[in-house]
Parts: structure tokens; sequence; C-alpha cells
């Protein structure tokens, strides 16, 4: 029981992975939308990477709303 995480560690390392992940999907938006337009993509084969790109967007967000409700769990229980 020596390497047990104590509750406010832990939720203080779920508050950084939300926060990370706020940052990093429009950041990965930008690069995405620039590589898109200097690789000259088909249009069919464009399509196809922004549709995934918008998959693993709606994946993170519901990462990040799941550690929320984590964390509020954590800090409403005694």
């Amino acid at each position: 029981m020596k390497n047990m995480i104590k509750r406010d560690r832990l939720t203080k390392n779920i508050e950084t992975q939300i926060s990370e992940g706020e940052q990093t999907i429009p950041l990965l938006n930008r690069h995405l939308t620039s590589a898109l337009f200097f690789m000259k993509l088909s249009a069919n084969r464009a399509r196809t990477v922004r549709e995934k790109f918008n998959f693993v967007v709606a994946s993170a967000e519901r990462r990040e709303h799941l550690l929320a409700e984590l964390k509020e769990n954590l800090q409403t229980q005694p």
C-alpha cells in the first residue's frame, strides 16, 4: 500500500490531463488544416482525413468529460 497515490495528487493529475487535452486539439486542428492545404490532397482524400480527425476529437472530448466526472466523484467522496 506504500505506492498508493493520494486523492489530492490524483485530482491534480486529472486536472493536468484535462487541461492538456483542451490545449492539444486546437493545436492539432491548426496543423492539420495547414498540412491539408500544402499537401494539395484530392477533395475525397482530404475529407477522409478530416473525418478521421473529427473522430479523434470526439474521442478526446469524451475522455475529457469522463475525467471531469472522475475528478468530481473524487472531490465529493468523503
